[in-house]
């Protein structure tokens, strides 16, 4: 099966190189975005603009998505224009959203419904890994259209694909467990910062310790780095962004249950930080919670 015009829905921060890479790959692409003007610099490229989400379901046997949120994904996805109701039998949505796995589950029975597929593969990494073609896939779905898809991930910018096997809302469990550790991992930081600090202890002398011991990986460096020097500005991933992730945990854990009180300090460090009009900053910036005197502030 050919998966040529490929469309994409989405073009923010970590959608526009995505797609870029798709370009330079030689994939014939169609691109679509709420923001007109974001599909100005990849028309330019090579791409197509399509008028509609419906146009694009026509045109092409696959479409990429990568939208902020459930909504934003049931809204291309549901309907009589929608994705689900447009595509032909046997093509193929690709969503690489991170989103709850309800709404993953949902829009799963809804393609398997009209003979379309669909396949989660949320990314990890951040725009600049787009850039650098050093992104992870993880990825969940029918076998038939994964094995299709198998040629497209190093095209992405993907360096790594992890299978978690052929029920999609398994592939957005593991993102939301991968961004709750790397939240998890940012507050410890920086609660351990604020302690070196208040005892007259260099907070860089500290994280260079842990940085070349026990700690000793990319995810740490990079994050203590920005919550030492304190740069959350310009953001590739807000802190409104994070704080509706790390929401979604707390609801995937509600539905089972799950105990999970890191994810809860988490989520009030970050709603704390929206108060503080801190929304559009980095998403790291909720470490500086912890040296403003904690909860309440």
């Amino acid at each position: 099966m050919s998966i040529d015009p490929i469309g994409f829905i989405g073009l923010g921060n970590l959608g526009t190189p995505i797609a870029r890479n798709l370009i330079q790959a030689g994939r014939s692409l169609r691109v679509y975005n709420r923001t007109k003007s974001k599909t100005v610099p990849l028309v330019e490229a090579g791409a197509v603009e399509a008028g509609s989400v419906e146009e694009m379901a026509r045109d092409c046997p696959l479409v990429i998505s990568l939208v902020s949120d459930d909504q934003a994904l049931d809204a291309i996805t549901r309907g009589p224009s929608g994705l689900s109701a447009v595509m032909p039998p046997g093509a193929i949505h690709l969503s690489l959203s991170t989103v709850s796995p309800r709404i993953s589950g949902e829009l799963h029975d809804l393609h398997r419904v009209r003979g379309s597929h669909y396949v989660a593969a949320p990314v990890l990494g951040r725009p600049e890994a787009a850039v650098r073609k050093d992104l992870v896939f993880c990825v969940a779905g029918d076998p038939v259209a994964k094995k299709i898809l198998e040629p497209l991930w190093p095209d992405l910018g993907g360096s790594s694909v992890r299978d978690f096997g052929p029920i999609p809302s398994h592939a957005n469990v593991v993102k939301l467990c991968v961004n709750f550790m790397l939240a998890s991992m940012v507050e410890s930081a920086s609660e351990a910062f604020a302690l070196a600090r208040s005892h007259e202890v260099d907070p860089e002398e500290l994280f260079q310790l842990l940085g070349a011991g026990i700690f000793n990986t990319p995810a740490f460096k990079n994050y203590g780095r920005m919550i030492l020097d304190r740069k959350f500005q310009p953001a590739s991933f807000t802190v409104t962004l994070g704080l509706k992730d790390i929401s979604l945990v707390l609801e995937a854990a509600r539905d089972k249950p799950v105990s999970m009180e890191q994810a809860k300090v988490v989520r009030d460090r970050l709603e704390q930080s929206v108060r503080k009009g801190r929304g559009a900053w980095d998403f790291s910036a909720f470490s500086l919670i912890a040296g403003e005197g904690g909860f309440g502030n």
